[in-house]
C-alpha cells in the first residue's frame, strides 16, 4: 500500500544518506518505514536558509547537533538515526509541476506524537485538568440555561 493522501504518519527511520543534488545543493535524504502505509523520504536541506528547519528535524530524531559538534557524518556512519521514530506530516505534491502526477511529500519531520503538545500530562494532571473542564462547563450551561426565557407563552406549539 502507498501514501495517497495528506496528514500525519507514523514512521521509524530505516535509511539515511548524504550528498548533493543536481543543483549542488547539500541534502540528507531519510527513508523511513510507514508500516502498512508504506515508506516515505524525507529530505533536509542545509542551504544558509534551510539549515535550521534540518537541525530541528535531527533534534526530533533524537539528535542535537550542537551538543554534538555537528559530526554528521559519525552521526551517519554509526547509524543514529536507523530505528529512531517520528511523526512526519506529509503533503501530496504535483511534480513535475503541471503533469497531474501527485506524489507524498514530508514536510515536517516531527517528534513521536509531535505537533504543538510540548508537554504531556502525567494520569493525575489530567484528572486534574478534567475535573476542573468539567466544573466550567457545568458554570456555563447553568448560566446558558438561567439566560433562556422562561415566559411559555411565546411557544409556538
Amino acid at each position: 500500500m502507498s501514501i495517497t493522501e495528506g496528514g500525519r504518519y507514523a514512521g521509524k527511520v530505516a535509511s539515511v544518506e548524504m550528498g548533493e543534488t543536481k543543483n549542488g545543493n547539500v541534502c540528507m535524504s531519510i527513508r523511513f518505514d510507514c508500516g502498512e502505509s508504506g515508506s516515505l523520504r524525507g529530505d533536509l536541506f542545509f542551504s544558509d536558509n534551510a539549515w535550521e528547519y534540518a537541525a530541528k528535524a535531527l533534534l526530533a530524531l533524537g539528535w542535537d547537533g550542537e551538543a554534538n559538534g555537528w559530526a554528521i557524518e559519525k552521526m551517519i556512519a554509526d547509524r543514529f538515526l536507523v530505528g529512531r521514530e517520528a511523526s512526519l506530516v506529509v503533503e501530496m505534491d504535483e511534480y513535475p509541476v503541471g503533469s497531474g502526477k501527485w506524489h507524498p511529500k514530508v514536510k515536517y519531520i516531527n517528534a513521536p506524537g509531535g505537533g504543538v503538545i510540548a508537554e504531556r500530562f502525567t494520569p493525575a494532571a489530567l484528572a486534574d485538568w478534567a475535573s476542573n473542564f468539567r466544573a466550567k462547563l457545568g458554570k456555563k450551561a447553568a448560566q446558558k440555561q438561567a439566560s433562556l426565557p422562561t415566559d411559555e407563552a411565546d411557544i409556538p406549539f
